[in-house]
C-alpha cells in the first residue's frame, strides 16, 4: 500500500495526473477499457468481488 501511495503521490501529482499520462499514451489506453478484461464487465466484477 504504501508503494502505491508513493508513485501516485510521489512520482505523480495525485491520480488524476496518472490517469492523464495514462491516457496520453496511445498503447495504455487500450488496456484501460473493459473490453480488455476477459468477460468484459461480467470479469470485471468477478474479479473485484474474489479481490474481496
Amino acid at each position: 500500500m504504501a508503494v502505491g501511495l508513493f508513485v501516485v503521490f510521489v512520482m505523480f501529482e495525485g491520480p488524476t495526473a496518472l490517469f492523464a499520462q495514462v491516457a496520453a499514451t496511445p498503447a495504455l489506453v487500450d488496456s484501460m477499457r473493459l473490453e480488455s478484461v476477459p468477460g468484459g464487465v461480467t470479469g470485471w466484477v468477478g474479479m473485484l468481488v474474489l479481490a474481496f
